[in-house]
């Protein structure tokens, strides 16, 4: 076992030069101990993917639940995102501000986000905390209250929100994007939802979505850092594992403006060979630019990997005006 604890003494040394000598002794006695990600499928359905990096004491817990804006019928606009604001504000064992509290009291942040394809609940924290972030989260996610009273309060919330992204010109732009390329789905609409269906966005109808579409065959915990596979799975099975599965029914992404939803199981889906996208550019619009607009959909080309790997093929395009080019990303073998 390598050694990684020592004493720095002595005034002669800079900080700078002690912390980055400390920082790279800790990477290389953990470089042994890193293990390849790996994915374990719960009884109930939940998948677990857990990679051991213990470079520093710390351990990243994000969950990932596929029920965003895309997941929304006509009367449900908004709702996705309501939730990622309500799982917040209580369980039967903890009252409003106490979920917050409990991971605040860890030395850490509970934060959350949602886009057309998910709602994602993340924090990180040392990793001696991490058994208390998976209760509190686990708890969050299986029992929110979702109490009226706590839908009113984050409803004027959520309108301010609304409000301050009407002058951002980046969401806008987004916003419109969206609504041309899915015109008459459910990823036409805007993630917050419309401002006129918020308003009259029900307690009942948020409730309806969440009962849905947070089950533990629709979830995924990704757990990184400083804990071994086998810690986190018996974790994960302590605090997910009695969550009962229910049968999910897919939207029909064609027929949301029309019937609200298809009937069926979920298909089961093939992994394509790869991701294509016909263009037909107007005479003297050069491609990158019209790649960039398909990198738009596909999301943050910083974060995202299929948004990155379309901007690092766009740099080896000969940015020419071209009238019908087409480009692709092939994921690797």
């Amino acid at each position: 076992m390598c050694k990684c604890h020592k004493l720095v003494r002595g005034c002669g040394l800079s900080f700078g030069f002690v912390f980055a000598s400390l920082l790279t002794l800790i990477s290389s006695c953990s470089k042994a101990q890193d293990t390849p990600a790996s994915l374990k499928v719960l009884p109930n359905g939940l998948r677990l993917i857990v990679n051991h990096k213990s470079t520093l004491p710390l351990v990243a817990l994000d969950v990932w639940v596929k029920a965003g804006a895309g997941k929304e019928l006509s009367n449900q606009s908004g709702a996705a995102h309501f939730l990622e604001h309500l799982i917040f504000k209580g369980t039967p064992t903890r009252k409003p501000g106490e979920i917050d509290s409990a991971i605040e009291d860890l030395g850490a942040t509970l934060n959350a986000s949602t886009t057309q394809n998910s709602a994602h609940y993340y924090t990180t924290v040392a990793k001696d905390y991490i058994d208390s972030a998976v209760t509190v989260v686990a708890d969050a996610l299986r029992n929110a209250s979702l109490d009226s009273k706590q839908t009113e309060i984050e409803r004027a919330v959520i309108l301010d929100e609304m409000a301050r992204g009407r002058n951002d010109e980046v969401k806008q732009l987004r916003s419109l994007l969206n609504t041309s390329l899915f015109s008459g789905t459910s990823y036409a609409h805007p993630v917050l939802g419309e401002v006129e269906s918020l308003k009259h966005l029900s307690n009942e109808t948020i409730v309806e979505f969440y009962r849905k579409w947070y089950v533990p065959n629709n979830v995924t915990v990704v757990i990184v850092g400083d804990i071994t596979l086998e810690h986190a799975e018996a974790l994960v099975k302590s605090q997910f594992g009695s969550w009962p599965q229910k049968p999910l029914v897919d939207l029909d992404l064609k027929s949301v403006a029309n019937t609200g939803m298809s009937n069926g199981p979920v298909p089961q889906i093939t992994y394509p060979y790869g991701i294509g996208y016909g263009l037909d550019v107007s005479e003297g619009v050069k491609l990158s630019e019209a790649g960039k607009i398909i990198a738009l959909t596909l999301g943050d080309s910083q974060w995202g990997r299929l948004a990155g790997k379309l901007k690092s093929a766009l740099e080896q395009v000969q940015d020419v005006p071209a009238p019908k080019r087409a480009i692709g990303i092939r994921p690797k073998d």
